[in-house]
């Protein structure tokens, strides 16, 4: 907990970011999680927006969450540490993976700076993604679950 959570000594993101990994089945609607680090709470958010003929839309972000949110467990809410930073920067990255047609598909944000406030900019800015449907009923080529690979760190202020 020493300077307020800053990850100094880890200056490459794409080695030292601390990453949380899910699978999201396309037959459910909505998935989230948290994800806690050096006193900030984190809840990590898939959620299906449409599915039609031919695709299927998902919506995935981050967003922070504060001492009293009702999705923390009483361990998380009351025994662990929380920081009283009002906002925090933070490098973030959700990239999401599926197969189709034989191929892996790669989505991602990139590596992109947020503020974490309080009261404003509580989620990251919205990565939606779509997935194509076969259109042929004898191929079973469209993705029937997505890995969805969410990346944080705290670089010094």
């Amino acid at each position: 907990m020493s300077h307020g959570g800053d990850m100094a000594i880890n200056r490459i993101f794409e080695t030292s970011a601390l990453r949380q990994g899910i699978v999201v089945e396309l037959n459910s609607e909505n998935y989230s999680d948290v994800y806690s680090i050096y006193g900030f709470h984190f809840e990590l958010v898939a959620e299906k927006l449409k599915s039609d003929d031919l695709s299927v839309t998902y919506q995935f972000y981050i967003q922070r969450l504060g001492t009293n949110d009702p999705i923390l467990t009483y361990e998380q809410s009351q025994l662990e540490t929380f920081s009283l930073r009002n906002d925090r920067f933070c490098y973030y990255s959700i990239s999401v993976q599926y197969w189709y047609q034989g191929y892996q598909v790669i989505k991602s944000t990139g590596k992109k700076k947020q503020r974490f406030g309080k009261i404003k900019t509580l989620q990251t800015p919205i990565f939606t993604v779509d997935l194509p449907k076969n259109q042929s009923t004898y191929e079973k080529t469209s993705p029937n679950e997505l890995f969805v690979l969410y990346s944080l760190t705290f670089p010094a202020n």
